[in-house]
Formats: structure tokens, sequence, C-alpha cells
């Protein structure tokens, strides 16, 4: 799964999900899927941690990640995958975490 830290044109930084297809930043997670993938061979229990593959909305990009499916154990709309992270962060929609970090990233954006 890409996260990379982008420049915006404002001149603010941040951290954007990336398309493991082309490349290109996703910039709406309605569309985009996440494929999550296992080592071959690999046994499943619990605890094991799998790869995650974020593909964008372009249909090109979801084709080539199905092709190379063989691995995949499940996919996800990056939409509820998003809600799952926050919620395994403990940031959870509506939490006093969540609303100060959100806090922090505002202040952070207006510095520049």
């Amino acid at each position: 799964m890409a996260v990379k830290m982008m420049l915006f044109k404002n001149g603010n930084t941040g951290p954007v999900a990336v398309c493991d297809m082309c490349g290109k930043p996703i910039r709406d997670a309605a569309g985009a899927t996440v494929f999550w993938l296992r080592e071959p061979g690999f046994g499943e229990k619990p605890g094991h941690l799998y790869d995650a593959l974020l593909v964008c909305e372009n249909e090109r990009c979801e084709m080539k990640a199905e092709a190379g499916g063989g691995n995949r154990i499940s996919t996800m709309d990056l939409e509820t995958a998003m809600v799952y992270l926050l919620a395994n962060l403990r940031l959870a929609p509506n939490s006093g975490r969540l609303k100060q970090a959100a806090g922090t990233a505002a202040m952070l954006d207006s510095l520049c």
C-alpha cells in the first residue's frame, strides 16, 4: 500500500494514498479499491498480516490488479478500509482524539 508525502501547489505537504498500478495519487476514496494479498504458501493464522494493494478508480488499473489476483484473499472499497483503519488506530469518528488530530492537521495547513 503506497502512502507518500506530496508537495501541494499551495506549498503545504501531506500524506496521500497512491495507486499501486499507475502511481497517481488517489483523490477520491469512493472509486478506489483495496486488494488484500497473501504471500504464496502463506499459512493463514490469527495475527498474520497481509499486504494491501491500493487501486484507483481507473478501469485499466483495476483490470491489471484483478489479473494478478491469484494471491488475493479479499477486496474492500477504500472508504470502508479507511474507517476500519481509523477504528484500529483508536481514531473513531466523533472521538476526541480524531478531533484533536484534525485540529492539528488544520493548524499545520495554515502555517504556509
